[in-house]
């Protein structure tokens, strides 16, 4: 029976051949006196010489030569040498890095070429890289993961297809990758390689799959205003209104409203419909709008007279100004600006981290309101009082 302990020196050794990017490089070795021998040093005994035998037979097949200690010290090991990278590989019962991303890229090579986006391409080529020279990608490997890869790039081409709409997560995990729980499984790498090939900052996967429409329970939207789906008038339904996604492609003014807002909180959201009795149009964004939201917002932009504002009510921290950002890039028409998030005096409280401030030197690039509140929030920090269940509702200002 082999040694677990024996083994893990032996993949520690498959493993560092694996990653050379050089094959003319020198030989591979394994020092057991180093830090790669602790497993080594940790045991005696008949333990010892189990481990030692395990190693024997590696040697005894030519996968690896053993080198000893001299004079007293010759019944200890001192290094391992690679001898035979796939009769290691063998003896191991593990497959090749290089042979499971060549099994892999014969899986993968017709999602790439029928793919209508390059940049899928782009993100397997970074990835297969990687992979070639031993190392994970999202902990995610060809030899241990090769399903999950391929339900990852299948999910990817979907998604950047835009033939996923309609669907939740659980219903896209089942129906397309032919497993209800892939998505959850998969998020944060789904998220990370996206966000990476999509030039964006990185978001949560949540705030990523909102603005994707691929929520685990999608919510209905909620909003008020003068507004009738067919022959039904929904003006008089008051504070607000529930429909789901689909319905708001049905939707019309009865007449044009006094403003547009957009809320990020629910809180927030439905003490303005029950407080501010105006003719605004008020949107529960949800934080990051889902595409139902994004279609009808970019919809406003284009039929509304531009003499009709729109604003933004949301968190005056780093992803409350994402999100300004975000809702501001529907309405490429006219400006959206900030409502109650530009407040004096402005007490901050802590500074912003390396991270959230490259996301607010991209904002402080574009022509929004944003880019105002992400230039405050790097001078003067993120204010104590950011949410905005802090503030009570307001009319919008004009």
């Amino acid at each position: 029976m082999a040694d677990e302990a024996a083994e893990r020196l032996l993949a520690k050794l498959l493993d560092r051949w694996e990653r050379r990017t050089d094959t003319t490089m020198r030989r591979v070795t394994l020092s057991i006196s180093g830090r790669d021998g602790a497993d080594y040093f940790a045991i005696s005994g008949e333990r010892r010489e189990r481990l030692h035998a395990t190693l024997r037979n590696a040697a005894q097949v030519g996968a690896v030569d053993l080198e000893w200690g001299r004079f007293e010290a010759t019944h200890e090991l001192k290094r391992l040498v690679l001898k035979d990278g796939n009769a290691l590989a063998v003896f191991l019962g593990r497959s090749l890095m290089s042979k499971a991303v060549a099994d892999l890229d014969k899986k993968i090579e017709p999602l790439l070429t029928n793919a209508a986006h390059s940049w899928i391409a782009d993100a397997y080529r970074d990835a297969r890289a990687r992979w070639l020279r031993g190392l994970p990608v999202c902990r995610l490997s060809p030899t241990n993961n090769a399903e999950d890869i391929i339900r990852l790039f299948v999910a990817f081409k979907t998604v950047s297809e835009q033939s996923h709409s309609g669907m939740d997560m659980r219903t896209f995990s089942a129906r397309i990758l032919g497993d209800s729980k892939a998505m959850e499984r998969l998020q944060i790498a789904f998220t990370r390689m996206w966000c990476d090939h999509h030039a964006l900052e990185p978001i949560t996967p949540t705030d990523l799959f909102a603005t994707l429409g691929l929520e685990k329970v999608p919510q209905p939207v909620l909003l008020r205003g003068k507004l009738k789906s067919g022959a039904s008038d929904l003006s008089a339904l008051r504070p607000f209104v529930g429909l789901p996604g689909e319905g708001l492609a049905a939707l019309h003014l009865n007449e044009v409203p006094s403003y547009i807002l957009t809320i990020e909180n629910l809180a927030s959201f439905q003490r303005h419909c029950r407080e501010i009795d105006d003719e605004g149009l008020i949107l529960f964004s949800s934080g990051f709008p889902n595409p139902s939201v994004q279609a009808m917002l970019r919809r406003l932009d284009a039929e509304i007279p531009p003499s009709i504002q729109f604003f933004h009510w949301g968190d005056t921290d780093v992803r409350g100004i994402e999100i300004l950002a975000f809702v501001a890039s529907l309405c490429p028409s006219r400006t959206v600006k900030a409502h109650l998030m530009d407040r004096s005096p402005w007490q901050g409280e802590r500074r912003a981290t390396g991270r959230e401030l490259k996301a607010l030197d991209r904002i402080t690039q574009t022509k929004t309101a944003a880019s105002s509140l992400a230039r405050r929030v790097m001078e003067d920090g993120i204010p104590c009082d950011f949410e905005q269940e802090n503030h009570d509702p307001a009319p919008a200002a004009f």
